[in-house]
C-alpha cells in the first residue's frame, strides 16, 4: 500500500480569480440556504458551449513504501487541478473515456463535459482540450433541474459504447449515446437496492442524521460485460456495502464488500486484468468536519465470482488531512502500454476545495516497458475494448 500527502502549487493570478470566485459562490450558497435570495450560478445551461480549462500541477509525496505482499505495482505519476472561467463549472462526480477516446465528465449539480485528453510523452493525461459544457438532458430532452434530479455521480462506458450515470437522492441509472444529448434510456434497478434506499429514508427521518440522507448509487463499472453498481454505506445496523450485478437474465444478482468502518464507496472502475477497484472516503468527516481519509481498494475478480461476500487490499491511501472530495476513479492504457489510474476531486464548488487530476501508474509484476517505449513521441489513447465473449480477461488492450 502507498499512502500520500498533496502539496499545492499558488503562483498565479487566475488561480487567485478562482479561488475568489469560489469563495462568493460559497456566500451566495448560504444566502440561498438561509435568507431566500434567488443565486444563479446553477442554472441551466441550454446549449453547448466551449471552455478553457485552465491547469495548475500538483505533487503527490509517498510517506511509505510498498507492503512486501503486494501483487501489483502502482505509483504516482503526476497530478494538476483544473477550473474554468464559468460558475457552474465544477462538482465533477465522474470521470471516463468513451471508445472514441474522449474524456466524458458528470457533474452532481446536473452538467455535463466532454474533452480531449491532452497527454505527455508517457500518455499521461496532463489537461483537456476542446472542453464542451452543457447541462444533462433526460429522455424528453428536458434539462435535469432541481438537486433530486442533478445528482450524478458516477459514468462509465458500456460494452456497446454507450455511457451509463448513477444518481442519487431521485435514484436511477440514465443511458446516453452522447452525454451531451438526451439519455436514450433508463436502467431499472433491482428491488433489493430500491429496498435498501428506502430504509435509509427512514433511518434519516427517525435520526435526522444526515449522512442518512443523502445515501445513493454512488458506484458503477463493468466487470465481464455486466454493469457493477455499489451503494455508498452499509445499513447502519450491517457492515457490508450492498453491491450489485447484472446477469445474463436480466436481473441483477446481490452481493456484499465488507470494507474499512466509516468509509463510504464513491466510484469504481475494471482494471486491464479484470479486477475491480473502489474509490472510498472516510465518510464520517462529513459529520465531524475534524478528519478526512481517502483509499482505493482492489477487489480480486475471482473472489468477486467465488464468494458473494468479499472484501480487498488497499492499494492507495492519502493522510487523513487531506481534505478534498475524491469522487471518481477510472483507467486508461496509453498507446505505449502503460496503464494509468486517474482519480478526480468534486469540489463541491466551495472555497476550500479544490477540482483535482491525479495519474497513478499501474503496473502489474513481471510487466516491463522499455525507455524508447516509454519516450514514443505522439502517444495517442487507445481505449480499453470490452470482449463480451472471454471468461477473463475481461478487458482486452488495444494498443495499436
Amino acid at each position: 500500500m502507498f499512502e500520500y500527502k498533496l502539496e499545492y502549487t499558488e503562483s498565479s493570478l487566475i488561480n487567485a480569480f478562482y479561488r475568489w470566485d469560489k469563495f462568493m459562490q460559497s456566500v451566495a450558497r448560504i444566502c440561498t440556504k438561509t435568507l431566500g435570495i434567488k443565486y444563479t450560478a446553477f442554472e441551466t445551461c441550454s446549449e453547448k458551449i466551449s471552455l478553457t480549462i485552465e491547469t495548475q500541477p500538483i505533487k503527490a509525496i509517498p510517506l511509505n513504501l510498498p507492503e512486501a505482499d503486494d501483487t501489483s505495482e502502482i505509483s504516482f505519476a503526476s497530478g494538476f487541478s483544473f477550473e474554468a472561467n464559468d460558475p457552474r463549472f465544477g462538482g465533477w462526480s465522474g470521470f471516463d473515456l468513451n471508445h472514441q477516446g474522449k474524456l466524458v465528465a458528470v457533474s452532481d449539480e446536473g452538467f455535463a463535459l466532454t474533452a480531449d485528453p491532452k497527454l505527455d510523452n508517457l500518455g499521461q493525461i496532463s489537461g483537456f482540450e476542446n472542453a464542451i459544457f452543457s447541462s444533462l438532458k433526460n429522455q424528453n430532452g428536458e434539462m435535469l433541474q432541481g438537486k433530486n434530479f442533478t445528482d450524478a455521480e458516477d459514468i462509465t462506458v458500456l460494452p456497446n459504447g454507450q455511457l451509463a450515470v448513477s444518481f442519487e437522492r431521485d435514484h436511477r441509472i440514465l443511458v446516453f449515446n452522447d452525454i451531451l444529448e438526451p439519455a436514450v434510456d433508463t436502467i431499472a434497478l433491482p428491488q433489493d437496492m430500491l429496498d435498501v434506499f428506502e430504509q435509509f429514508s427512514k433511518v434519516f427521518q427517525e435520526t435526522g442524521n444526515r449522512q442518512y440522507g443523502n445515501i445513493g448509487l454512488e458506484a458503477i463499472t463493468v466487470l465481464n460485460g455486466h454493469l457493477v453498481a455499489a451503494i455508498e454505506e452499509p445499513l447502519p445496523n450491517e457492515l457490508e456495502h450492498r453491491v450489485y450485478m447484472q446477469n445474463n437474465l436480466g436481473g441483477w444478482d446481490n452481493m456484499y464488500y465488507q470494507g474499512l468502518p466509516g468509509y463510504g464507496i464513491s466510484s469504481a472502475t475494471t482494471l486491464p486484468n479484470g479486477n475491480i477497484l473502489f474509490l472510498e472516503r472516510n465518510t464520517e468527516y462529513f459529520n465531524s468536519y475534524e478528519h478526512y481519509g481517502v483509499r482505493v481498494v482492489e477487489i480480486d475478480k475471482n473472489d468477486f465470482f467465488a464468494n458473494n461476500h468479499f472484501t480487498g487490499k488497499t492499494w492507495i491511501q492519502f493522510e487523513p488531512t487531506t481534505g478534498e472530495n475524491f469522487e471518481s476513479i477510472f483507467c486508461y492504457t496509453a498507446k505505449n502500454g502503460l496503464t494509468y489510474v486517474s482519480l478526480a476531486t468534486d469540489d463541491n464548488y466551495a472555497y476550500s476545495e479544490r477540482n483535482l487530476f491525479l495519474n497513478f501508474e499501474w503496473k502489474p509484476q513481471g510487466i516491463t516497458v522499455t525507455n524508447s517505449e516509454m519516450m514514443e513521441e505522439n502517444l495517442v489513447y487507445s481505449p480499453l475494448i470490452y470482449n463480451t465473449s472471454l471468461e477473463f480477461p475481461v478487458i482486452e488492450m488495444s494498443l495499436s
